[in-house]
């Protein structure tokens, strides 16, 4: 399962910060994913829960902020976003020339903890 991978990173980023920062508990943590990763956000959050607990996450709330695919056509020259995974073609032309401009990210973008 991927999203058990990207979940375990995401609880080690944190921990590390805990330990750098002497902090004892995460409240949320806040994540960007974008549609080309192909994270599930509803898996992600399930592994997320399901591995967090005894630890100082235990507690916390996983915020994901959700990132469409985004492009634009070396044809027509439109930028475009999708929601799916995978794009072949411009949905204005339907060329299948085009550059990737966002979508591929997985971020951790902030911690909350005390």
């Amino acid at each position: 399962m991927h999203e058990a991978s990207i979940a375990q990173g995401i609880i080690d980023i944190a921990q590390e910060h805990l330990r750098r920062w002497g902090l004892r508990e995460v409240k949320s943590i806040s994540v960007r994913v974008g549609a080309a990763t192909g994270g599930v956000v509803e898996a992600l959050r399930f592994a997320f829960d399901a591995m967090k607990l005894d630890t100082p996450l235990e507690g916390a709330e996983l915020v994901v902020e959700r990132v469409p695919l985004q492009g634009q056509c070396l044809e027509c020259g439109r930028p475009f976003e999708c929601w799916e995974q995978f794009v072949l073609a411009c949905p204005h032309c339907r060329s299948p020339r085009f550059r990737l401009r966002g979508g591929r990210e997985l971020d951790v973008l902030q911690m909350e903890a005390e």
